[in-house]
C-alpha cells in the first residue's frame, strides 16, 4: 500500500513537470520569433540573394578593371635539316640476304659385305681430308677367298664334266654310224631271206633269226640316238651350270674387293664408326663423307624479287653472287653462280629456295657446310633513275623537297630498296633538294633552312 501511494506521488511531480516545461518553451519562442513565418522565409532568400549580387558585381569590376598584358608576336619557327640534292643516273641495287652452305654431294658410306675390321685408315677421323682412292677400312677377307676358291673349283669341275659329255656325244655318234650301216645289211639281210623262204630254200626258222637280227640292230639304233639326246641335255645343263658358276665368280671376287671400303671422291670426313675388331653386317653405315670441293650455297628470295629477277632477259640461272662469312672482325669471301631453283615454294616464309656452286678460292680459311654467309647478288639495272636516302621517305611513297626556303610534298614511284637508299623513277627533277632529316609532324609548307656542311650523305651501297 505504501508503494502505491509513493508511486502515485511520483507520477504526478512527473507531470507538473512536464507541464512547466512546455509554458516555458512557448515563452522563448515568442521571445526569439518576434515575425511571422510568411514574412520570415521571403527575408532570408533576399538577403542571400543580395550577397550574391554583389559579389558578382565586385568580381566584374575587378575583371573589367584589371591592368591590360602586351601581346607578343606570334613566332614562325625555321628548322635547320639535311638534305640530298637529286640526280639522274643508272642505278644497280645490290640484293642483300643470307643463306647456309649445304654439302652439293654427301654420301653415307655403308659395308657391303659382314665380317670383322681387321684394318682402319688412321686419318679417318672426323673433320680429316680423305683423298679419291684412298682405302678407308677393311674387312676380314678369309670367308670371301674361299667363297672364291670354291668357285672356282666348282667351275673347273664343270667344265671337266662338259668335256666329258661332249666326248661321250663323239662316242655316240660314231656308235650310230655303226649301228646305221648294220641296220641296212639287216634289212638288205632280211630282203634276200624273204625270197629264199618264198623259193622253198630257206626255212622259217632261218627267216625269224633274220628278222630277230634286224630287230637287235634296230634296237641298237634307237639307242644310240637317244643316248646323244641323253648326252646333248647333259651338255646344256652343264653349260647353264658354268654360266651360274662364272657369275658366282664374279659376285666372290666383288664380296672379295668389298672387304676393302674404298674413298669414292676427296672429301671431308663428317663421321666414323669403324674400330679394329668390331663386327659389322652388310649395309651398316661405316662412314660418312661429303665433298669438299662441290659446296653449295641455299638462300631465298622473296616472291617481289623472284618475280623481277626471273622475267628480266638473264634471268636468275647463271647470274654471279657473292657469299660472305663474317667472323668476327674478318670477311671472307667467295664468289659463286646459282645453278638451280627449288622445286617448289618454302613453306615457311612463301619464297623461292635458291641454290648456287661455290667456286674456289684462296682464302686462308676453309669454308664448311652447314654455315650462316651473307649473301650479295646484283639486281635489276635501273637507267635514268633516282637514288636517295630511306629516311626521306614518309606515308611509304612521298618525300619533302626544300624550295624556297619551305617544304613541297611529292609523289615517287620506288622501283626498289638498297640497303639504306631508295631508288625512285618518276617524283624528282635533277638538282632537288630532298629532304633526309626525320622530322615529327612534317608537313607542306614548313619553314626550314639547309647548311652546306649537312649535305653530305653519299649514295653508297650498305653491304
Amino acid at each position: 500500500m505504501l508503494n502505491t501511494v509513493n508511486n502515485v506521488q511520483e507520477n504526478e511531480d512527473i507531470e507538473a513537470d512536464s507541464s512547466s516545461s512546455q509554458k516555458l518553451s512557448k515563452k522563448n519562442r515568442d521571445t526569439f520569433w518576434p515575425l511571422p513565418l510568411f514574412i520570415l522565409v521571403p527575408l532570408q532568400f533576399l538577403i542571400i540573394f543580395s550577397i550574391l549580387y554583389g559579389a558578382y558585381i565586385l568580381s566584374s569590376h575587378m575583371i573589367d578593371n584589371k591592368p591590360r598584358t602586351q601581346e607578343r608576336p606570334v613566332f614562325n619557327p625555321v628548322y635547320t635539316v639535311e638534305t640530298y640534292q637529286a640526280q639522274k643516273a643508272d642505278n644497280q641495287p645490290i640484293i642483300v640476304t643470307y643463306g647456309q652452305t649445304i654439302a652439293a654431294r654427301n654420301v653415307d658410306l655403308r659395308a657391303l659385305v659382314s665380317g670383322e675390321i681387321v684394318s682402319v685408315n688412321p686419318r679417318l677421323k672426323e673433320g680429316a681430308k680423305i683423298a679419291k682412292g684412298e682405302s678407308l677400312v677393311k674387312i676380314d677377307r678369309f670367308d670371301y677367298e674361299v667363297a672364291l676358291v670354291e668357285a672356282q673349283s666348282n667351275l673347273k669341275e664343270t667344265k671337266a664334266r662338259m668335256t666329258e659329255s661332249q666326248a661321250h656325244i663323239s662316242l655316240e655318234y660314231s656308235k650310230l654310224n655303226s649301228a646305221r650301216e648294220q641296220l641296212a645289211f639287216a634289212e638288205l639281210d632280211i630282203e634276200r631271206a624273204k625270197q629264199l623262204y618264198q623259193s622253198g630254200t630257206m626255212t622259217q626258222q632261218q627267216l625269224e633269226n633274220r628278222k630277230l637280227i634286224l630287230s637287235q640292230r634296230q634296237q641298237a639304233f634307237d639307242l644310240s640316238k637317244n643316248m646323244i639326246k641323253v648326252q646333248e641335255a647333259r651338255v646344256k645343263q652343264l653349260n647353264a651350270s658354268l654360266f651360274r658358276l662364272k657369275w658366282r665368280i664374279k659376285q666372290a671376287k666383288k664380296k672379295l674387293r668389298s672387304t676393302t671400303l674404298i674413298a669414292p671422291f676427296t672429301g671431308i670426313v663428317k663421321s666414323s664408326t669403324a674400330g679394329i675388331g668390331r663386327m659389322i653386317m652388310a649395309n651398316d653405315v661405316v662412314v660418312s663423307l661429303y665433298e669438299s670441293n662441290t659446296l653449295e650455297v641455299k638462300f631465298t628470295l622473296t616472291d617481289e624479287q623472284y618475280g623481277r629477277i626471273q622475267s628480266s632477259k638473264t634471268g636468275l640461272i647463271g647470274r654471279a653472287i657473292t657469299i660472305t662469312w663474317i667472323l668476327g672482325e674478318q670477311r671472307y669471301r667467295w664468289p659463286a653462280k646459282i645453278e638451280r631453283l627449288s622445286a617448289e615454294v618454302s613453306s615457311t616464309n612463301g619464297g623461292i629456295e635458291v641454290f648456287a656452286r661455290i667456286s674456289t678460292q684462296n682464302n686462308t680459311i676453309t669454308l664448311r657446310p652447314n654455315t650462316f654467309v651473307k649473301i650479295e647478288m646484283p639486281d635489276l639495272l635501273f637507267k635514268d633513275t633516282y637514288r636517295i636516302p630511306d629516311s626521306a621517305l614518309y606515308e611509304s611513297n612521298a618525300i619533302y623537297c626544300v624550295v624556297d626556303g619551305k617544304l613541297k610534298k611529292q609523289i615517287v614511284n620506288i622501283l626498289a630498296f638498297d640497303g639504306e637508299s631508295i631508288i625512285l623513277s618518276s617524283g624528282l627533277e635533277n638538282g632537288d633538294q630532298v629532304l633526309t632529316t626525320r622530322m615529327t609532324g612534317v608537313h607542306e609548307g614548313l619553314s626550314v633552312r639547309t647548311e652546306p656542311a649537312m649535305n653530305n650523305w653519299v649514295p653508297s651501297n650498305t653491304n
